[in-house]
This record gives structure tokens, sequence and C-alpha cells, in this order.
């Protein structure tokens, strides 16, 4: 039976990283998630559903659209197999209904990071209203402290507005986004005081090994969203 469920939460983590394109390609675009439906960008052709499971579609039609043969973005099967393998491997380590939690909060981590990676921004939709139902999945769930998450989740937030107060004075420009402040509220709110504090030290710490790795592609504000969602996922996988 855990083998059953562990497959169908794979499988799920894969139907939800293909809404999850949607939100990465949409948002930033404010185009509705609703209407029009699937679709090439570059012929406009409706995607047909034999066309569009995750995955297997991009292998079958090898990264191209069926009806003009533009190369569709290996982002698209990149996100699909990321959902998956974290819906699965959250469901082995905490199972239901606790993994489901962290389903929620890989859900909205995958799109703030790709969405911060490319325009350097992070839709409030996707971190706003998601703190107060972190908040209140952890105390029906009762997996952590309720009352440590929610200080951690104002603190945390304070703390990053503090950084951000500091380090823009010292460097004359802005240091952290307010959507940074807001997305380690979220992390929070979902992993408490460890997933927090894990979320600011490896998120720092990657950040810093990639600019000093590639210092000629990071030029100017690094997107900070990616190197916290990083953290906060191994933050959660080791609670």
């Amino acid at each position: 039976m855990v083998f059953l469920i562990a497959f169908f939460s794979f499988l799920f983590g894969l139907v939800i990283g293909s809404f999850l394109n949607v939100l990465i390609y949409r948002l930033p675009k404010n185009i509705s998630l609703i209407k029009p439906g699937s679709h090439c960008p570059t012929c406009g052709m409706p995607i047909k559903f034999y066309d569009n499971i995750p995955i297997v579609s991009y292998l079958i039609l090898k990264g191209k659209c069926r009806n003009c043969g533009t190369r569709i973005s290996p982002i698209y099967p990149l996100v699909e197999g990321i959902s998956g393998f974290l819906f699965l491997i959250f469901y082995l380590k905490f199972r239901f209904p606790v993994g489901l939690k962290y389903m929620l909060l890989t859900s909205l981590l995958i799109p703030i990071s790709f969405i911060d990676a490319k325009e350097k921004l992070i839709p409030d939709v996707l971190t706003i209203p998601w703190i107060g139902i972190g908040l209140l999945l952890t105390i029906l769930l009762k997996d952590l402290p309720a009352l440590q998450v929610l200080i951690t989740t104002l603190v945390s937030g304070f703390l990053f507005w503090v950084l951000r107060f500091i380090f823009s004075r010292i460097l004359k420009r802005e240091a952290l986004g307010e959507g940074d402040i807001i997305l380690i509220m979220l992390i929070s709110s979902y992993t408490g005081l460890w997933g927090a504090y894990l979320a600011m030290l490896l998120g720092s710490l990657t950040a810093l090994l990639v600019h000093f790795l590639f210092p000629e592609k990071i030029k100017g504000e690094i997107p900070f969203g990616p190197f916290l969602s990083f953290g906060a996922i191994i933050g959660a996988l080791t609670l």
C-alpha cells in the first residue's frame, strides 16, 4: 500500500508540476490562469490533451511543438520532474496528512524560484495568503510547536527587514527585496525554526557560491528566492 500511494504521490506531483508551469509563465505576464487554454506561445495552436502529459509528451515530441516545430523549453519537464520527485520524497518522509503540508509548500516554492530567477520578482499571491494557511495547518496537524512557529515567522520577517535596512545603507542600493522578507515568513510558517534557519544559512551560502563561481553571469541584484527555497526544502527534509 505504501508503494502504491508513493507512486500516485509522484504522479500527482507531475500533474501539479504541469500547473506550476502555467503559473511560472502566466503570473508575471498577468495572464489569466484559465483562459486561454494550453497553447503553443509561438504558433498559438491549442495543445491537445495527449500532447500535455507531463514529461512523457515532451519526450515523445522530442521537445518540439507538434504543429510548428518550435523548440519547447526544457524548463517544463524540469519543473514537472522536480515536483513529482519532491512530492514522492515528502510522502515517504511524513506520510499523510502531514506530507500534504510540505507538498503545498513545494507547490509554492517552485514557481517562486523560477519566477524570481527570471523576473527578479516574487508574486504576493504566492506568499502572503499562504502564510496564514501554513500557520493554520501547523496548528491543525500539530507536527511542529505552533507557538514556536508563529514566533519564528514574525521574528524571521523582522530580522530580514533589519538586514535589508542595514545592508541597503552599506551598499547604497536595495540589498533584499520585500518579496524575500515575505518569503522567509512563508517558509517559517511551514517549517518552523529549523527550516527558517537552514533557509537563511544555506540560501546565503549557495547564493555566495554561485556569485563566486559565475561572477560574469550574475550582475547587479541576485534573485534570492531560489536560494531561500533550496534551503527551505533541505530544512523540511531534515525536520
